[in-house]
């Protein structure tokens, strides 16, 4: 039996339910959970959530598991990856596990299509908060310099890449 980690898209919001009936069923899973500081109306809490949103991994072989994991609650489907299932090596999945163990605090995913230029974003925190601006340059992995339209006019400016709202999990 050839066990290979799997990628499993769940439903929304349903990756620890589906990581608990994996355990559950006793097949060998992770998923990457990290401690996001989140503001609330009235305070800052750290809330868990997954690094991945809708993903959970899974060592199956998957020939002879694929119908016994596909019919649990909450998972939507595995990943293909050009026409076949997506597999990660170990050494993926053990490097993830040292990261969130030793940086999970510092850790910030990114959605590639979501710093593209060109791309109009929201500002969710920071003097700008609540205003829409373009992408204009990724200057670095820190600040992205955006377009502001004032007046009917454009401003340029460097903005913190943590203060954009992106989808993905953000330490603020």
């Amino acid at each position: 039996m050839n066990k290979q980690w799997h990628i499993l898209y769940t439903n929304p919001r349903a990756e620890k339910r589906v990581l608990s009936y994996l355990e559950k069923y006793n097949f060998e899973s992770y998923l990457p959970l990290l401690n996001i500081k989140t503001k609330w109306s009235d305070r800052w809490k750290m809330v868990e959530k997954p690094m991945f949103t809708s993903y959970v991994f899974v060592k199956i072989s998957y020939w002879e598991d694929k119908n016994k994991i596909l019919i649990l609650p909450g998972i939507h489907h595995i990943v293909f990856y050009k026409g076949i299932p997506a597999v990660l090596e170990d050494e993926i999945i053990e490097m993830m596990k040292i990261l969130v163990v030793n940086f999970g605090e510092k850790i910030q995913v990114i959605k590639d299509e979501n710093l593209q230029p060109g791309r109009i974003l929201e500002i969710k925190h920071g003097n700008f908060k609540g205003h829409k601006a373009e992408v204009v340059e990724i200057k670095n992995k820190t600040y992205v310099v955006m377009n502001l339209p004032m007046m009917g006019q454009q401003a340029r400016t460097e903005i913190k890449i943590e203060d954009l709202g992106l989808e993905e999990g953000w330490n603020k």
